[in-house]
């Protein structure tokens, strides 16, 4: 039998040695503390002597070695989900999307979750306003060119004829009508104009509206709008 070669100082020994003449290196792995570990040292090769508590050393190198946890499948699946995740939240952002709406949208087609409360909806067809007929986004709370709030106002806005805060319905105390609902209370056949400004209606043509000095709009768009509403 060839004389053992130490791993650590590569000295040759006799053959029934179990410890390195030169530098005292188990050349033989003897199990202590609950005999030889699992599996082989991860450096060398070698046997691993146990010493407990999960710890060992390697009988071959002398590296010292501790027993880590195997890491449960669902945290390896919840760790590959989060980065298949963000990897489809940053191409969505890279393509130019606003980030709540790539979160929104990563979520609902990995995880099949609806989208956050707030996010931003994906943008749909333009909505022409039933007042001016300038088109706006489905989502606009207001017209981009005459002003008008489509629905209620939820927090106070300044009066375009006096600037008093207005809320709710929309119709200020000078008269002036700031929201479409509210408008609409308004809208009769013998309406023909509406003021782009205060939307105060007029049954007769006028230069320019009496009362705040802004060119009138045609009732015509308004009135078929509230018909469609109604039914008629």
């Amino acid at each position: 039998m060839d004389n053992p070669i130490c791993p650590a100082c590569r000295a040759e020994n006799e053959d029934d040695a179990a410890y390195c003449d030169q530098c005292g290196q188990h050349l033989v792995a003897t199990p202590a503390d609950g005999g030889e570990a699992e599996g082989g040292c991860p450096a060398c090769g070698g046997a691993v002597e146990s010493r407990g508590d999960g710890k060992g050393v390697c009988a071959g190198c002398g590296l010292e070695l501790t027993e880590t946890a195997e890491e449960p499948p669902a945290a390896k699946a919840d760790a590959g989900t989060a980065a298949r995740l963000t990897a489809a939240i940053l191409q969505k952002t890279s393509a130019g999307l606003a980030l709540d709406r790539a979160v929104a949208e990563a979520c609902a087609a990995m995880l099949g979750a609806p989208a956050p409360e707030g996010a931003a909806k994906p943008a749909g067809e333009p909505v022409p306003c039933p007042l001016c007929g300038v088109e706006n986004p489905d989502d606009a709370a207001r017209c981009s060119s005459c002003g008008l709030w489509f629905q209620r106002l939820r927090a106070p806005q300044p009066c375009p004829r006096c600037g008093r805060g207005v809320a709710g319905d929309g119709k200020c105390e000078c008269g002036a009508i700031l929201t479409l609902p509210k408008l609409l209370e308004y809208v009769e056949r013998s309406v023909r104009w509406v003021c782009s400004r205060c939307k105060a209606p007029y049954a007769v043509a006028q230069p320019k509206c009496p009362d705040c000095g802004a060119a009138l709009l045609s009732a015509e768009r308004l009135k078929a709008f509230a018909a469609s509403l109604s039914g008629g």
